[in-house]
């Protein structure tokens, strides 16, 4: 699907790449909001797009997408494990959420107290 960007002129856009990127920016800024830097939204923004293509190409993986995907999972995940500890410290020193991470990790240590346990212990 392409799309003018003026009209009158020659110059298209990919309407797909486009909603991606911006269904990428949008995911990214709703679970991590303020621990996203430039570099890192570009990264994530790759990654998430590899991994969208790659699992959309199944059952017929273009060459080497499927494990393309798999890989880009995996940073994703490494991402956001970096960020928990962050995310965990915000709240537990008393602050308001500020995104879907720090959510969970109120949420996560809401439940804890109420089951007078850790919070590492909560599934």
């Amino acid at each position: 699907v392409e799309i003018c960007q003026q009209p009158g002129k020659d110059a298209h856009i990919d309407a797909l790449v486009s909603f991606r990127t911006m269904a990428a920016a949008s995911s990214q800024e709703a679970f991590l909001g303020p621990y996203l830097n430039d570099d890192l939204r570009h990264h994530l923004e790759q990654d998430i797009v590899t991994f969208t293509m790659g699992f959309l190409s199944f059952p017929f993986p273009y060459l080497g997408g499927l494990r393309r995907a798999i890989q880009a999972k995996n940073r994703i995940e490494a991402t956001v494990h970096d960020v928990i500890p962050k995310a965990r410290a915000w709240v537990q020193a008393g602050n308001e959420p500020r995104c879907l991470l720090e959510f969970w990790s109120l949420a996560i240590q809401n439940a804890a107290k109420e089951q007078n346990v850790s919070a590492q212990d909560v599934p």
